[in-house]
């Protein structure tokens, strides 16, 4: 018979494998792991083997690595082209097969309720009535019991029968036959969408290793997954974030990798993005990759060389976001006056992420030096002072929250707002 892995989200197995469990890690981490001796009801002890997380970082997971809602949603709208409802006879057959018998009448009413949203809507439907009251697969009623959850909308009846085990035909509503690489992750982040985000999502494994499939503790390299490639500016740019992700969002260090400029002897600077992207894009690289430049003068002007080039969908640009922080900071202007600007677009390097205690410098903030006039956007670059001091401050604050927690996550704010911008950038 083999044994099995499966996730379970409230009551309900949403997903499962048979004598493995490798196609069930994309959103797990090895921290995931919890082992639990429980009695069953004799007194006998019984160890479990499980992986937990939580649906919020499950999503963080697939929006880091490109699926995201809007990725689903371009999916979907991808099958429906695919769907030739006059002209491809199997996919009628298999549509009329959960419907009526009449053709005419059952196609019509596909081709205009087949669409992404009501494809949502029933999955939150369906969602919501599994997690709460649960269907065994293995439940001789499962048929029954479906039944009971369903109604008059076409994606009702359509979706909950396709979770049946011996169904050939359809998953989660969508022909077999349609399916590609990745749908799994891309219908799984539909699924996840549907569910509060704090609600546990449970992979257990103990039928594996009980059966011999697999060990106690799974290997690193059974959690690794094809990352979202940063390119930034710099080392310092590259050592921060990847540090803070680290440690603000430690389930997503699976899910980014940067360049690494010392180990290659790697060139920098805002004016070095647009060539790499350029040699991605020439090379067809499938792998999805970020050229992420500082919101400063020079990243603005780097960025607008790229807008006349059609990149591919793999490939996005970003600047540092826009913070609060920087709309209202002292500046020094080239004439040496002193004024209160907003420097969102004008001097927003990765110092400017450091948080308020980082980049206060006795009782007041550290000033921004505007130089270097630009005429191709009629600004001046700016430039925080003393970067060298700030990013000794940041140091220790780094070294400091590794070794004893962080203690406000307030001091972490924009921080948290860079790193968010990285994971939503897909969407």
């Amino acid at each position: 018979m083999g044994s099995y892995a499966n996730i379970k989200i409230g009551k309900y197995d949403f997903w499962w494998e048979k004598n493995g469990i490798r196609s069930l890690l994309y959103i797990f981490n090895p921290d995931d792991y919890i082992k639990t001796i429980e009695k069953d009801d004799n007194g006998e002890e019984y160890i479990y083997h499980k992986l937990i997380t939580n649906v919020k970082k499950a999503k963080e997971i697939l929006d880091s690595t490109g699926y995201s809602m809007t990725s689903a949603e371009n999916f979907f709208n991808k099958i429906i082209k695919q769907i030739n409802f006059d002209d491809n006879e199997e996919v009628i057959y298999y549509f009329n097969l959960y419907f009526s018998d009449d053709n005419e009448e059952t196609i019509e009413k596909i081709k205009s309720e087949y669409n992404f949203q009501n494809w949502k809507k029933t999955i939150e439907f369906a969602t919501k009535n599994l997690i709460l009251y649960g269907v065994e697969h293995s439940d001789e009623n499962f048929e029954v019991k479906i039944k009971n959850l369903e109604s008059s909308n076409i994606f009702h009846n359509l979706i909950l029968k396709s979770l049946a085990l011996d169904n050939d035909f359809f998953y989660w509503g969508i022909p077999i036959e349609l399916l590609s690489w990745h749908s799994d992750e891309l219908i799984m982040r539909v699924v996840l969408e549907c569910i509060d985000e704090n609600e546990p999502i449970e992979l257990d494994y103990t039928d594996l290793v009980d059966g011999g499939y697999c060990e106690e503790i799974l290997p690193q390299s059974y959690f690794e997954i094809e990352k979202t490639r940063v390119l930034t500016e710099g080392k310092c740019d590259k050592n921060y974030i990847q540090e803070s992700i680290a440690l603000l969002y430690p389930h997503l260090k699976k899910c980014f990798s940067f360049m690494n400029f010392t180990k290659y002897n790697i060139e920098g600077g805002a004016d070095s993005i647009p060539r790499y992207i350029k040699a991605f894009a020439g090379t067809e690289i499938k792998n999805k990759i970020i050229g992420l430049f500082d919101n400063d003068t020079a990243g603005i002007c780097a960025r607008k060389t790229l807008d006349k080039i059609s990149l591919p969908a793999n490939i996005k640009l970003a600047n540092l976001p826009n913070i609060e922080l920087a709309k209202d900071f002292e500046v020094i202007d080239d004439n040496g006056n002193i004024s209160n600007q907003d420097i969102n677009g004008i001097a927003c390097s990765i110092e400017l992420f450091f948080g308020k205690d980082v980049l206060l410098n006795g009782n007041t903030f550290e000033k921004v030096e505007l130089k270097d006039f630009r005429k191709e956007v009629n600004a001046f670059q700016g430039t925080i002072q003393n970067k060298s001091s700030i990013q000794k401050r940041f140091d220790k604050k780094l070294k400091y929250a590794k070794q004893n927690g962080i203690s406000n996550l307030e001091d972490w704010k924009e921080m948290k707002i860079l790193i968010e911008s990285l994971i939503n950038i897909w969407n």
